[in-house]
């Protein structure tokens, strides 16, 4: 089951990386309507939220690869019920939705498919 979930792990943050590089100002806009609206992205985060509750169960690795996919896991499930239990909390991040910020996203974008294809080609 650990070698499934590092897989599916690592090709969720490789797809998802490369949409953040392809459409960031998507992204950021999904981010500004998050922000005024944080309602909206409740199933987004309940998503999140089991996916990151599916890692931390499922797989419990912490060396090499597995300490990478671990993380996201924990990752997701922090973030998750900060949000949903406090989404006030999230307006700090309101810059990283600016036009300033596109650069900043495609890099972020970038290191997601680097380090999905890590684990699953390296």
């Amino acid at each position: 089951m650990s070698l499934s979930v590092t897989h599916i792990t690592a090709w969720m943050l490789l797809l998802m990386g490369l949409s953040v590089v392809l459409n960031p100002k998507g992204w950021q806009q999904l981010f500004r309507d998050t922000l005024d609206n944080p309602q909206r992205a409740m199933p987004l985060f309940l998503f999140f939220l089991f996916f990151g509750l599916f890692i931390v169960t499922q797989h419990d690795i912490w060396r090499g690869k597995g300490l990478v996919v671990s993380i996201v896991g924990w990752g997701a499930v922090i973030k998750s019920v900060i949000y949903l239990s406090a989404p006030q909390w999230m307006a700090k991040f309101r810059r990283f939705a600016e036009p300033q910020s596109l650069p900043l996203m495609r890099v972020a974008g970038v290191v997601w498919v680097v380090v999905g294809a890590w684990i699953l080609f390296f």
